[in-house]
């Protein structure tokens, strides 16, 4: 349950950020120092990886379904703000944005699978 809420936490700031006018979102961004596409593919990683794990350990889906509809929420998600940025003052919706997006979600995903098959090669005994 705890990864639900943190997702849709996430989903709020995401929300929050892309309501800011152009102007100050880059006055807030700029001390970063990172590309607007690196923001975008930090933040969907994490909505991606909070995703996975609310469906994975909160709703006990299996771990493949759980892939999917994480990427599918993200990617349905990174759509709307788009649309959302459209609207908002001294903002703008981007492929660009969206393809960063993306690739955030779908390389979350990667590494979770990674790991998880690491972790599962160390759990596997060896005869010797």
């Amino acid at each position: 349950m705890r990864y639900l809420i943190l997702a849709l936490l996430h989903m709020a700031a995401i929300f929050f950020a892309s309501s800011l006018p152009g102007s100050e979102a880059a006055r807030l961004v700029r001390p970063l120092g990172l590309p607007d596409y690196v923001l975008h593919g930090i933040t969907f990683f994490g909505l991606a990886a909070l995703w996975y794990f609310a469906l994975v350990r909160g709703f006990r889906m299996g771990e493949w379904k759980a892939r999917w509809l994480a990427l599918g929420i993200s990617a349905l998600y990174g759509l709307t703000d788009e649309y959302h940025q459209s609207w908002v003052p001294g903002r703008d919706a981007s492929a660009t944005d969206f393809l960063a997006d993306l690739v955030g979600a779908a390389s979350a995903l990667l590494i979770i699978l990674l790991f998880e098959r690491r972790k599962g090669a160390d759990a596997t005994p060896t005869s010797g």
